[in-house]
């Protein structure tokens, strides 16, 4: 039989050893999201501003450091660091049906999990003028616009159809602490946005059955270089399907010790 005092000392060795591990596992977990298309987890930096945000993904979809953004790290969890005036990260559309250019309907998903889904984690020095997390958003209107996912005193998600715009509005938010935060289009269906493990959804007026193919650049921190945000972001996802609540909450648990959440 057992020693239950070996027993009790594997545990805790084991435990202490998945806690060790804990920024790799998390790194694991976003690699398996479906239909990922780009991950930046703001750990690996080239020397050169061009492309200096590394994407994981496997996709070569590296950003553009704008006007010297720093990056560092807060306890386990990697970041970059924006100042608010004129710092983001950016990468060109490519032309239409390119790399950012989800709208919902590629047949390469099956089809009850078509959509997009997008977000990360991010800590906000302030929450005024309603700061930008991930936009693929000209500034001009809605019909040269995809996506955008932004900050303020409330978390928000838009997508773009047409010359409409069809957004929900999420949890509220301060300065000082890291969130959570992703935005998901579902075809027809609705849009949601969680901000850690709160989910909330809209679906009027209804959801439209795709959003547009822009011209317009995916930026982090900004929109068409301005609306910065004045904080950090870390472990930031796109992904060309409608994750579930399941998927979604699930990297929340797994991902939220690196952030003291």
């Amino acid at each position: 039989m057992p020693d239950p005092v070996q027993v009790l000392a594997e545990r805790v060795r084991n435990q202490e050893t998945m806690e060790a591990l804990s920024p790799e596992l998390v790194i694991a977990q976003y690699l398996l999201l479906p239909g990922l298309r780009a991950f930046w987890p703001m750990s690996s930096v080239s020397w050169l501003g061009v492309d200096q945000a590394r994407d994981f993904s496997g996709g070569g979809l590296h950003l553009t450091n704008n006007n010297s953004a720093d990056f560092g790290y807060d306890g386990l969890a990697p970041y970059v660091d924006f100042d608010g005036v004129n710092q983001y990260l950016s990468r060109a559309d490519g032309g239409a049906g390119n790399w950012a250019d989800i709208v919902g309907t590629e047949t390469y998903i099956v089809a009850a999990q078509r959509g997009l889904t997008t977000g990360g984690w991010w800590y906000f020095d302030s929450v005024a003028a309603t700061p930008r997390l991930v936009s693929k958003n000209d500034g001009i209107a809605a019909a040269t616009s995809s996506y955008l996912l932004y900050g303020g005193g409330t978390a928000n998600f838009a997508v773009y159809s047409g010359a409409n715009t069809y957004a929900v509005t999420g949890s509220a938010l301060t300065t000082g602490t890291w969130y959570y935060i992703v935005g998901r289009y579902v075809p027809s269906i609705e849009r949601a946005i969680f901000v850690n493990n709160v989910v909330a959804t809209n679906n009027a007026p209804a959801t439209p059955a795709n959003i547009n193919d822009s011209a317009a650049p995916v930026e982090i921190g900004a929109t068409a270089g301005t609306r910065n945000l004045s904080g950090k972001a870390s472990l930031v996802f796109l992904c060309a399907a409608a994750l579930s609540d399941e998927i979604i909450l699930a990297l929340f648990q797994q991902s939220r010790g690196l952030f003291g959440v």
